[in-house]
């Protein structure tokens, strides 16, 4: 056992000596479903449902730290999400569709195998929330939230393109505020990404 984890050690120091550590700018286009579930009465609104799934985008910077078997990747983007709630006044019986955005900074940080010029992994996303463009979620939404990434793409020259599919780990928002009224609410958006990275050096 002594003799594997000496081995393991040797291995790890030997691929940090021969590290590479370049950088570069991010950005893409998002695909989002909010995923507003389990509502409570309400007063207000009846046959609140989510809308359909709605393009956002971010950009950011990342850090790309090149092992001899893997590669590390830590990311900082700032990201909007967008979205949409359908819902029906219980008095009126009207019904009405509330376009939400969500703006957050994220921190993914990647695990990477690069056979040749493909890119296969993922690897775990923490999101600061930093507000709502509705008055809806503006004071419900949650201060923070884990997520995961699953990422598959090509690299060529100073070009990356990735497709990733990011899912919720933890809930973006706990309730919404209708005209005074607080209606508790989970959220946990599930999100398409496409992600085009330039190298800088």
């Amino acid at each position: 056992m002594k003799r594997r984890l000496f081995a393991l050690t040797l291995v790890l120091m030997a691929s940090a000596a021969n590290a590479q550590l370049d950088f570069g700018l991010r950005a893409g286009l998002n695909l989002t479903d909010l995923n507003f579930k389990e509502f409570g009465d309400s007063q207000t609104w009846e046959d609140i449902a989510n809308g359909d799934r709605a393009v956002g985008y971010h950009f950011g910077v990342y850090a790309d730290i090149n092992l001899v078997f893997l590669e590390l990747q830590p990311e900082l983007l700032y990201t909007r999400l967008n979205g949409s709630v359908e819902a029906t006044d219980a008095n009126t019986g009207q019904k009405t569709t509330e376009d939400i955005g969500i703006n957050r900074i994220d921190i993914p940080l990647l695990v990477l195998l690069k056979p040749g010029p493909i890119r296969l992994g993922g690897g775990p996303v923490y999101s600061v929330l930093m507000g709502s463009t509705s008055d809806l979620l503006e004071n419900g939404l949650a201060n923070g939230t884990w997520a995961g990434q699953l990422v598959a793409g090509v690299e060529f020259w100073k070009i990356s393109a990735d497709l990733r599919y990011e899912f919720s780990w933890s809930d973006a928002a706990d309730y919404f505020e209708v005209s005074g009224e607080t209606i508790s609410v989970n959220s946990r958006p599930d999100a398409w990404v496409l992600a085009l990275g330039f190298e800088l050096f």
